[in-house]
């Protein structure tokens, strides 16, 4: 997201200033909307470490596979923090054709196969692309300027 990994060779969570440029700052002023989907993302703002199961306290959410929350310019940034949602609103925006151009998702930490296994991450990826490549307007939106 900001073209170098700033020494992140662990699990902890890093916090990069406001004066480090990300993707973001280049989307932006050429008027590319944007947005980053996170499932298990308990609710837009959420900037703690990790987010589990309130049932099963299983693993849902891990900061670091949500990588624009580490750079302070959208961590800090109330408006561009309210880009980061929860996974079902990809669902939300691509029924309501309310899509951005430029999307980051992360599957849940079930899903991205790290609690699961490579079958369980492949058939979930299969059952998300599938639908959304064969969508008309998933497959045409990068190319439509939004308000």
């Amino acid at each position: 997201m900001g073209g170098d990994y700033f020494g992140l060779n662990h699990n902890g969570d890093i916090c990069i200033p406001s004066n480090i440029s990300t993707i973001v700052d280049l989307l932006e002023p050429a008027g590319v909307s944007w947005a980053s989907y996170q499932e298990g993302l308990p609710y837009t703002g959420f900037v703690a470490h990790e987010f589990a199961n309130p049932k099963t306290r299983a693993n849902m959410y891990k900061r670091k596979h949500n990588p624009l929350v580490s750079y302070d310019s959208v961590a800090k940034n109330e408006q561009r923090l309210g880009l980061i949602k929860n996974g079902t609103f990809f669902q939300k925006d691509l029924r309501d054709q309310k899509l951005p151009q430029w999307i980051f998702y992360t599957p849940d930490m079930r899903n991205n196969g790290h609690d699961t296994s490579v079958t369980f991450a492949g058939q979930w990826v299969r059952s998300f692309l599938e639908p959304i490549l064969n969508n008309e307007y998933f497959m045409n939106v990068s190319k439509k300027k939004q308000p």
